[in-house]
């Protein structure tokens, strides 16, 4: 048995070792040396979200997603917008922002330019919920976004079709509640934003 004043091999052992370990990532850090790409990867890693579950990434990511998603946003002749799917793809675009590309193709579907400036809607195009997409609306909003696109809706009723007030309105109402939206639904989210951001809007109304 070890007396309280003495210290067993081992543990002078497993000191050095540990004083050693403590010296190598002192020297690798102050020369520049960074972790593992492993390492690095389990650092950074997503916490996934339960489906259903409030996403609570912050606003942050939001707008850097809608920020890469302009990047690939055009004006076709005729005025109606559109996302060009094969710049992104020529542009190394990711994943993410191809399927959010995706998205806002679908809602840029339903409204067509006449090459004067204006813009004509088709009827019930669905795009989310009971409420979002051109000529799409009806019955109890299914979520935020939906509530969101409702209220879009109402604004143009009042104002005029294409109203930019009314677009910028979505646009910052969508931004305040992405935090409140589900993973599904931000990414729609962001592909509403997106649009309203770049197409064409009547400042008159």
């Amino acid at each position: 048995m070890i007396s309280p004043t003495e210290s067993s091999p081992k543990i002078h052992s497993v000191r050095a070792i540990h004083a050693w370990l403590t010296f190598t990532v002192v020297v690798a850090l102050a020369l520049g040396f960074s972790p593992a790409p492993a390492a690095q990867a389990a650092a950074v890693a997503p916490v996934p979200v339960a489906a259903g579950a409030p996403d609570k990434t912050g606003i942050e990511q939001f707008d850097a997603q809608v920020s890469l998603a302009l990047q690939y946003m055009r004006t076709a002749p005729d005025g109606s917008t559109y996302f060009d799917v094969t710049a992104a793809r020529v542009g190394g675009a990711d994943a993410a922002t191809l399927a959010i590309g995706e998205m806002i193709n679908k809602l840029a579907a339903g409204q067509r330019g006449s090459g004067d400036g204006t813009m004509t809607t088709m009827a019930g195009v669905p795009i989310w919920g009971n409420w979002c997409g051109p000529g799409h609306g009806g019955g109890s909003a299914v979520d935020v976004l939906d509530s969101i696109c409702q209220t879009h809706d109402r604004c143009y009723e009042d104002r005029g079709y294409f109203a930019c007030s009314c677009d910028r309105k979505i646009v910052a109402d969508i931004r305040n509640s992405i935090h409140l939206m589900t993973s599904g639904e931000k990414a729609m989210a962001v592909a509403v934003s997106t649009y309203f951001t770049y197409c064409l809007c009547n400042p008159f109304s």
